[in-house]
């Protein structure tokens, strides 16, 4: 399948960590990134779709910053659109070349976009739809967040052309080889997002002998 010329729409993760309010790169980041590089080397015409944080969280910030981050990564001008509602979108898209890059707002502003529905109901909305009239292709590469029923995630599958980005397809390699291999043994679990973590818990604890916590869970349980 040859991107050349397609308006496609990525979804990534370029959910990072701020320090003193600006953010900073991770070993994440730099994958994403490459695939990024990859897609804008094939000739797409790309948009980036990602978030930072969460509603109510002191990291739920604009985009804005890391345009200077891509841009420094990737050596090249990075294209920034605020909203997809209007025509900054579809204008950006009509005026950039081959190759270029559009990084869009944080996509979790839309108050759409975190709706947990199923696809076809998220497919039927007019946010879902207002985006995908721009785009001739989806990817997603956003592993980290692909557990989740939101707009960007099952909504526009449901509607364009779309396929696995290269850490998606890594990611569910291993998931696979994991669930095929495994019998049972230690389930070992960190992070910074409890309900997360207590779900996988809840879903594998019949299959382990131990679960050993570290990190955010295990303080949070203390």
């Amino acid at each position: 399948m040859t991107l050349e010329g397609k308006k496609v729409a990525l979804r990534t993760d370029l959910n990072l960590p701020l320090k003193h309010g600006e953010p900073e790169k991770t070993l994440r980041f730099n994958r994403y990134v490459e695939t990024i590089e990859q897609l804008s080397n094939e000739g797409a015409k790309l948009t980036v779709l990602a978030h930072q944080g969460r509603p109510g969280r002191e990291d739920f910030k604009s985009l804005k910053k890391h345009v200077a981050l891509l841009k420094d990564e990737l050596e090249q001008d990075i294209y920034f659109v605020e909203s997809i509602l209007g025509s900054e979108l579809s204008d950006t898209l009509e005026e950039i070349s081959e190759g270029d890059i559009i990084l869009l707002e944080n996509i979790r502003f839309m108050s759409e976009e975190l709706k947990n529905l199923k696809p076809e109901k998220h497919a039927e909305g007019i946010y879902v739809n207002k985006i995908a009239q721009n785009f001739d292709h989806y990817i997603n590469d956003a592993f980290s967040v692909s557990h989740r029923p939101h707009a960007s995630i099952v909504g526009l599958p449901e509607i364009l052309e779309s396929s696995k980005g290269p850490i998606m397809k890594q990611e569910t390699r291993q998931c696979q080889k994991v669930i095929e291999e495994f019998d049972s043994g230690v389930l070992v679990l960190g992070g910074q997002k409890p309900s997360d973590l207590i779900d996988i818990i809840k879903t594998n604890i019949e299959s382990v002998e131990k679960v050993l916590l570290g990190g955010y869970l295990e303080n949070w349980l203390s």
